[in-house]
């Protein structure tokens, strides 16, 4: 059988009326036309499995996905879908939502799930440094939680009696952090800003890394990470969680133990069998990069010999995005800033 998967960036869906990023709050319609265009989506890339980014309400990712036919053709849709800490008890104070979460639909049986806060123990961030007198000491980084926490599930694949496990995620954007008594016109400030950025990201990425470490080491449990991870897929961040790939000149045996535990890139594994690369989920300034990714252990890796599946192709779902520097128009509200990336895999059934 195959199935399809995605990385579904929603900008900022909130209820009408709630204020956000000290924004003027959505209109009935403008929410309304979100909602419609998130189902249009949903129906249009006919995905299984979404991984959802920016979800203030959990009421409004709820409206749209019963409002795809796709997924309210499929039996149990309604229990399938997830966002923890998007319920307005939990994300909304005084007429204002508090920080953006992530979620998850699925047309298969969601087996378990967890919001994951704090980073693994096995993460160890400390700075090794020498004094001028040669003695080691080690700096500890005080951060010791995602600022939006990572959804982890387990989720059952119909037909085939096999349990993917799925992560989503979003990690710090590159938009600069600066203190309170700096100035952004201050290039230094500036650069100072985006350091912090990259530092809080790269965390991040280490700390999801340990996590999908310990899923997937020794084992054949085949996994899948959906994420606006912010960055390309050369970036140190991305590759932190990707994982190193082994020397071409190494032995077998070492290879082994470090494509165990890599992570592949389906946009990767689609431009090489493109003759031109014309892939990008983000504009800014004119840049176009692919910021959002979907990532596959070597079970779906079609180069393994063991795989259980393999990825067939990946398709972005772009065509709503806009590069704004080019207008005076405002940006859309209702339409995401992001491409949709999606990608299908085959599962082979002699290997199950």
């Amino acid at each position: 059988m195959n199935f399809r998967v995605a990385s579904f960036n929603l900008l900022n869906l909130v209820r009408p009326g709630v204020r956000y990023y000290g924004l003027p709050p959505h209109t009935e319609d403008e929410h309304e036309q979100k909602i419609k265009w998130i189902a249009q989506t949903l129906d249009r890339s006919q995905v299984d499995i979404v991984g959802f980014q920016e979800v203030f309400s959990s009421s409004s990712l709820q409206s749209a996905v019963s409002l795809s036919q796709h997924f309210t053709n499929h039996a149990q849709a309604q229990e399938q879908v997830l966002s923890p800490g998007a319920s307005v008890e939990d994300n909304e104070e005084k007429g204002k939502a508090l920080r953006p979460k992530v979620g998850l639909a699925s047309r298969f049986q969601i087996v378990r799930h967890e919001s994951i806060i704090e980073f693994p123990s096995t993460a160890d961030f400390q700075i090794p440094s020498k004094s001028p007198e040669g003695v080691e000491q080690l700096i500890d980084v005080p951060i010791k939680q995602f600022e939006r926490p990572p959804l982890r599930a387990e989720i059952l694949i119909p037909d085939a009696d096999v349990t993917v496990v799925v992560y989503v995620a979003h990690l710090k954007s590159k938009r600069p952090i600066y203190k309170e008594d700096e100035d952004r016109e201050n290039p230094i400030h500036r650069a100072l800003g985006a350091l912090r950025a990259q530092v809080i990201r790269s965390l991040e990425a280490t700390a999801l890394r340990a996590r999908i470490v310990k899923d997937i080491e020794k084992n054949r449990q085949p996994l899948i990470m959906l994420g606006d991870l912010n960055d390309t897929v050369e970036s140190t961040s991305t590759q932190i969680i990707a994982g190193q790939a082994p020397h071409f000149r190494w032995p077998a045996k070492i290879k082994r133990m470090y494509w165990d535990v890599l992570l592949y890139s389906t946009n990767t594994i689609q431009t090489r069998q493109d003759l031109k690369d014309f892939s990008y989920t983000h504009i800014h300034h004119g840049q176009r990069d692919v910021l959002d990714h979907i990532l596959v252990s070597q079970e779906f890796y079609h180069r393994n010999s063991k795989r259980i599946g393999k990825v067939t192709y990946q398709h972005i779902f772009n065509d709503h995005l806009f590069d704004w520097s080019l207008t005076e128009r405002e940006p859309s509200r209702v339409m995401s800033d992001h491409g949709v990336p999606v990608a299908e895999i085959e599962l082979d059934a002699s290997s199950l």
